[in-house]
This record gives structure tokens, sequence and C-alpha cells, in this order.
């Protein structure tokens, strides 16, 4: 998920209640100019990845495998 999150999350092995405890705690602490920079970055990140985008790549795919 690291290449699709880039810089726009905080990524933790979700077994681990020790990361997601700090991620948590690390989110709560950061000021509100930070917090909206990080809220901004996990918006465009997201417009990166629409429906149709998605259906129009895995179309590609399939169009690919039969040929």
């Amino acid at each position: 998920m690291a290449e699709i999150a880039k810089d726009a999350a905080i990524l933790v092995d979700p077994r681990s209640e020790n990361q997601l405890k700090r991620a948590i705690e690390m989110i709560l602490d950061l000021n509100l100019e930070n917090y909206q920079k990080m809220v901004n970055a996990s918006l465009n990140r997201a417009r990166v990845y629409t429906w149709t985008k998605t259906a129009r790549e895995t179309l590609k795919v399939y169009e690919e495998v039969v040929k």
C-alpha cells in the first residue's frame, strides 16, 4: 500500500497494536497546519483512484489477456 498512499498516510502493520497506537497518537498530536497538510495530501491521492479509471485499467488488462 505504500506505493498507493505515498506520503498521504501513516502506514502501520494492522496486527501491531503498538504501531496502531503510535499512529493514532501521532495524528492526534498534529498541529492544525500539519493536520490540514495531511488531509489535503490524502484527498489529492484519493482523486487519482476513481472507479472510472480503475474500470478502464482493468478492461485494458482483460483485453491484453484475451489477445
